[in-house]
């Protein structure tokens, strides 16, 4: 018996296409009336069982390796990390690991 019914398809089916819009998730539920608080549920519950299931990876994140150079200038006190789809994002190199930990499976 498949495991999956054609309501848990269909909303894959609309996370799948959300994501490769590039859209926010308000748009999108704009564009295919939907209701934005519904979707946005089945997001975080997709995502939940999918965490749940296998362990976050750098790949997932959208993250790029990372490679520490030794800092030229003194002054220079940030860690900057890019994502694939060009955003920087600038901490503190005092900025908590387990903070950046969560930070990243936030934007899994």
């Amino acid at each position: 018996m498949n495991s999956m019914n054609n309501k848990q398809a269909e909303q894959i089916r609309h996370i799948e296409q959300w994501r490769a819009s590039g859209l926010s998730q308000v748009e999108y539920s704009r564009r295919n009336e939907l209701k934005p608080a519904t979707f946005n549920y089945w997001v975080r519950h997709l995502d939940a069982e999918a965490s749940a299931v296998r362990p976050l990876s750098p790949s997932r994140a959208g993250f790029l390796p990372v490679s520490i150079d030794k800092v030229a200038e003194p002054a220079a006190h940030a860690l900057l990390l890019r994502t694939r789809q060009g955003y920087t994002l600038e901490l503190s190199t005092s900025t908590s690991p387990r903070w950046l930990a969560e930070l990243l499976q936030c934007l899994d």
